[in-house]
C-alpha cells in the first residue's frame, strides 16, 4: 500500500465554482480515485477564509474516510535547520495510505516550498520506504503564482523518489471568497514534461505516467 501525501498547494485548477462544489469534486476525487483506507492530514492555518475552506475539505474527507491531522506549527530542530514533523512511525505502516497537507501561501515564496521540500526529506529520513508515499500537494495562494517554482519543487521530489507527487494550487478570489481558481501541476520524468491543467470534474488527480500524450502505453525496457 502507498502512503500518500496530499499537500494543500495552491497550483492551478483553472475553474472558477463555489468552495463547497470544489471541495465536494476534490473529496470524491480522492475517495474515489485514490481510494484510501485511511488519511493523515498536515494544515496550515492561515486566514478565516483559508481555515474555513481547508476545514471543510477535512470535515467532507472524514465523511469517507477516517482522518488524523497535524499542524504545520508543530516544529522540530534537525541539526542546523528547522524541519516539519512528520507522524510517528508507529503510525506509518501498511494501512496508512494517504497524507494530506493543506498549505496557505505567506510573502516569502521561498520559505513556502522550502518547508515543502523539508517536510519530503523528514519523511524519507524518518521512514526511508520506497517506494515513496504519493504526494497532493494542495497550495492557497492570493498573491501570483508560484508555477515556476512548482516545476523546480516536482522535479526535486522525483529526485526524492516520491514517484507521485501532485501540486494543487487555489487562488483565492479577493472579490467574492466563495469562488475561486484551481490548476493542477504534475511532472512526468520519463518524458520530461511539466503540466499545467484546469481541475474540474474529469481531471485526474494522479495521471498515468506510464501513457504519451496521445494516450498510448509505452514500454520502460527494464536495465539488469
Amino acid at each position: 500500500m502507498h502512503l500518500t501525501i496530499l499537500t494543500w498547494i495552491l497550483t492551478g485548477i483553472s475553474i472558477t465554482t463555489a468552495a463547497n462544489v470544489w471541495v465536494d469534486t476534490l473529496t470524491s476525487k480522492i475517495a474515489r480515485q485514490i481510494q484510501p483506507k485511511n488519511l493523515f492530514v498536515y494544515t496550515s492555518k492561515a486566514n478565516n477564509i483559508v481555515t474555513s475552506k481547508s476545514d471543510l475539505l477535512i470535515q467532507k474527507v472524514n465523511q469517507e474516510i477516517p482522518v488524523l491531522t497535524l499542524d504545520f506549527k508543530d516544529v522540530k530542530r534537525i541539526r542546523y535547520g528547522e524541519s516539519l514533523i512528520v507522524p510517528e512511525r508507529k503510525l506509518v505502516d501498511k494501512d496508512l495510505e494517504l497524507s494530506l497537507v493543506l498549505y496557505h501561501r505567506d510573502n516569502d515564496s521561498s520559505s513556502n516550498l522550502q518547508k515543502l521540500e523539508g517536510l519530503l526529506i523528514d519523511f524519507t529520513k524518518a521512514y526511508g520506504i520506497f517506494p515513496r508515499p504519493r504526494c497532493l500537494i494542495i497550495f492557497f495562494n492570493n498573491i501570483a503564482s508560484l508555477k515556476v517554482e512548482f516545476e523546480s519543487f516536482l522535479e526535486r521530489a522525483w529526485s526524492l523518489k516520491f514517484l507521485d507527487l501532485i501540486v494543487i494550487e487555489v487562488f483565492l478570489n479577493d472579490k467574492n471568497i466563495e469562488d475561486d481558481s484551481l490548476y493542477i501541476y504534475s511532472y512526468n520524468p520519463f518524458f520530461k514534461i511539466y503540466q499545467q491543467e484546469f481541475f474540474n470534474e474529469t481531471a485526474s488527480i494522479f495521471p498515468d505516467k506510464l501513457v504519451d500524450l496521445n494516450g498510448l502505453e509505452f514500454i520502460v525496457e527494464a536495465l539488469h
